[in-house]
């Protein structure tokens, strides 16, 4: 069940709210303010989330660029709807599930997770626990999809990666070795040309 939906709709519809960030910003380390507004709504009957982003939130393009390129389709069979405003994308709507056990998530999804990177260019920051959950039919999937960076507004200084994100991002050594691959690889094709 894949679904757009206006924001105008659900607007209009009654949920519980889980998490209400629509104003929040963040001072980054150059000390300038960056939306990180988004809000998590709750429709129990129908086992769905709601996630809604201001129009200014700094991790909306991610979003909207990795759903372009698959980034999910193989790793978060939960997003099952995308919530527009008019044309421009605002949000996603994920089916609940419970929080997996992140040992055996971590040895499930990471050669996933390590395949789509290569195959997208963009890559998962905040694999953490609270971020994978278990689907009814035992289909694992990540969620706070918005946590994606293209692997292109990355730097490599020496070995070591540089993340424009204000927050820094949690990357797991399987990722990072990957990134690091790519991005030195990039930097001899680069040379070479």
């Amino acid at each position: 069940m894949k679904f757009d939906i206006q924001l105008s709709e659900v607007n209009k519809m009654e949920f519980d709210s889980v998490r209400d960030k629509m104003d929040r910003v963040v001072k980054t380390k150059a000390n300038n303010e960056e939306c990180h507004g988004r809000s998590v709504y709750r429709d129990k009957k129908n086992k769905l989330y709601y996630k809604v982003f201001n129009k200014d939130f700094v991790r909306r393009q991610n979003f909207i660029d990795a759903l372009k390129v698959g980034f999910y389709d193989r790793l978060s069979p939960a997003l099952v709807g995308i919530i527009y405003d008019g044309d421009d994308i605002m949000g996603y709507v994920t089916t609940a599930g419970e929080i997996a056990d992140f040992k055996r998530a971590k040895k499930e999804m990471t050669k996933i997770l390590v395949e789509v990177i290569k195959e997208t260019n963009f890559f998962y920051f905040d694999f953490v626990e609270a971020n994978i959950i278990v689907l009814e039919d035992g289909q694992m999937s990540l969620v706070d999809l918005e946590s994606v960076l293209g692997i292109n507004k990355l730097q490599l200084k020496g070995d070591k990666i540089i993340y424009p994100d204000p927050i820094g991002p949690k990357v797991n050594d399987q990722q990072a070795d990957i990134i690091r691959g790519i991005l030195k690889e990039r930097s001899k094709s680069t040379a070479r040309s």
